[in-house]
């Protein structure tokens, strides 16, 4: 299993028993750790299946696998913040900005104030259009829908939930259902319900 870690550049962080707690994406940072750490857990049960087959037996390992809450430390990391002191600093400094609350309230009345953080959000997420596969119709679509819809609702948080709905049903057309999860279907159902009652018309 350790082979299987550190083939994909992670770092084996805690060994209990039989099992192993590895990070992606520490102490180098990498952008796609939650895709190097998927394809880990599938070399790791490769390597089961195979033993099981050697010795004629059922075998099988429990891999799970979170992405998320670690994105945060791992882009302060790739910024050069490998202390606790990013953090503290970070918490100063909002601390700080509470007390400057009452001064940027009225610009809640001046909608076209958040237009240029919004426009800088939305060229730092251009980045990720580079690793669009665009001759693979079940990633791009979903894809070209998040993006629409982000823009035409104004709201960033509409685009995601469009794409995730369209992701299992584009698998789904292009005969490919079994990479869809119990996961992304469960995300496509809530998000469907959020856009037929949830969102405002």
């Amino acid at each position: 299993m350790m082979d299987a870690v550190h083939s994909y550049e992670a770092t084996v962080n805690q060994v209990m028993d039989d099992g192993v707690m590895a990070l992606f994406g520490a102490p180098l940072a990498h952008e796609d750790h939650a895709v190097r750490g998927s394809y880990a857990a599938l070399k790791m049960q490769a390597a089961v299946k195979k033993y099981a087959e050697e010795v004629h037996r059922t075998l099988g390992v429990p891999l799970h696998i979170r992405s998320g809450a670690y994105i945060e430390s791992a882009t302060g990391i790739r910024e050069g913040a490998r202390t606790g002191l990013a953090a503290v600093t970070t918490t100063a400094l909002f601390a700080i900005s509470l007390f400057f609350i009452p001064l940027v309230e009225p610009l809640q009345q001046l909608r076209f104030a958040y237009g240029p953080p919004l426009i800088a959000v939305g060229v730092l997420m251009l980045e990720s259009i580079r690793r669009i596969a665009f001759d693979d119709l079940t990633e791009l679509v979903p894809a070209f829908v998040t993006i629409t819809i982000m823009v035409f609702t104004y709201n960033i948080a509409n685009g995601p939930t469009g794409g995730l709905v369209l992701s299992p049903i584009m698998n789904l057309l292009a005969g490919r259902a079994r990479e869809n999860n119990a996961g992304s279907i469960v995300l496509a159902v809530l998000c469907l319900i959020y856009y037929l009652f949830g969102l405002p018309h």
